[in-house]
């Protein structure tokens, strides 16, 4: 009996990213294995759903959400730099600085941008407000954290849109179509 080949890791992981328990079939069924169909009858239903940049849409809205961490990486080390005068944590804070830039670059390719900045910003005020509060004792008044709490509201209420997903921002000289 001869085994089914393997895909590659990188064909796991795109099928895996529509639906997790799909990781073990995909890693052992071929397409015309039974089975199979329903994994790629899930990616037509999700590329249906986000159009034709749906992978490149959960890409860019990881890479803001990582964006977004890397700036609150970059304030907390930024605390430790003694006004630029420690070359580590200088160093660590402007590294930081430009990966979070670079994050934010990266996702406005897809994401349109003034949300993009809305939910970069939005993500790295509350993560800076979290660890302010866990890690350096900050006080937690009731006002601060329905505040926290509204800014990840609209976080959320940003990423669950609709319409950003398939209508990525017109690139330089292109202009959206009605």
């Amino acid at each position: 009996m001869e085994l089914p080949q393997r895909r590659t890791p990188e064909q796991a992981i795109a099928i895996a990213k529509i639906r997790p328990s799909a990781l073990t079939q995909s890693l052992f069924l071929e397409p015309s294995e039974p089975g199979a169909g329903e994994i790629s009858s899930s990616r037509r239903r999700v590329s249906a759903t986000l159009g034709d940049r749906g992978e490149d849409a959960h890409m860019a809205w990881l890479i803001l959400f990582l964006g977004g961490m890397f700036e609150v990486g970059w304030l907390i080390t930024m605390k430790y730099t003694d006004g630029f005068t420690r070359l580590a944590p200088s160093a660590a804070t402007l590294a930081l600085m430009g990966a979070s830039v670079g994050c934010l670059g990266i996702a406005v390719k897809t994401i349109p941008m003034g949300t993009a900045y809305a939910v970069w910003t939005g993500t790295s005020i509350a993560g800076a407000a979290v660890v302010g509060i866990c890690v350096f004792g900050e006080s937690t008044t009731p006002l601060r954290l329905v505040s926290i709490a509204l800014i990840l509201a609209g976080v959320v209420g940003l990423r669950v849109q609709p319409n950003h997903a398939g209508d990525p921002s017109p690139r330089a000289g292109e202009t959206r179509q009605k």
